[in-house]
């Protein structure tokens, strides 16, 4: 599509450079002429205006498709972030759990450490797993975050061309 975009305004470029024709010898024929070669050039600078405001709508709407991409990785990368820290918490927690159960030598003492252990070996599980679907979901926010920034490059470097294109008419 951007292709066809950009070779629409090759194309009018080339339509708007050819405004010399023939010129007639009746000055009647000649104005003529003018006024309608006047009319195509006319012509086709509008469609050219209305091209250009679609491609810069779309660049708007895609604009806003990469906003929402980088807000969905940013919330992706910030609960990997806690889901992390609540995995090496737990992991710690369940270190001093299980140092204090081996220290100790009152037996009473020992079981509630057990029991405490078990506990934190479940929490660990829990976030082991939920730091891994967070990963998961980064790298997911990621990819499309980056496939909505090629895109939107893509559509701000044929604008460019345009710009250039239209500059170059203007001299």
């Amino acid at each position: 599509m951007l292709r066809t975009t950009f070779s629409f305004f090759w194309l009018t470029t080339a339509v708007l450079a050819q405004t010399q024709t023939a010129v007639p010898t009746d000055p009647l024929q000649a104005l003529l002429a003018e006024v309608h070669q006047l009319r195509l050039d006319l012509q086709a600078t509008t469609v050219t205006a209305q091209r250009v405001q679609i491609l810069l709508y779309r660049v708007q709407l895609q604009q806003a498709t990469t906003a929402r991409a980088a807000n969905r990785a940013e919330d992706a990368r910030g609960k990997l972030a806690d889901a992390q820290k609540q995995h090496a918490r737990a992991a710690a927690d369940l270190q001093a759990v299980q140092e204090a159960t081996r220290s100790t030598t009152d037996a009473e003492k020992a079981r509630a450490l057990q029991a405490e252990a078990t506990e934190l070996k479940r929490q660990v599980d829990l976030w082991s797993a939920e730091e891994q679907q967070w990963q998961a979901r980064d790298a997911e926010a990621q990819s499309q975050l980056r496939g909505e920034q090629a895109k939107l490059d893509e559509l701000q470097d044929t604008l460019d061309r345009l710009d250039k294109v239209l500059a170059g008419l203007v001299k």
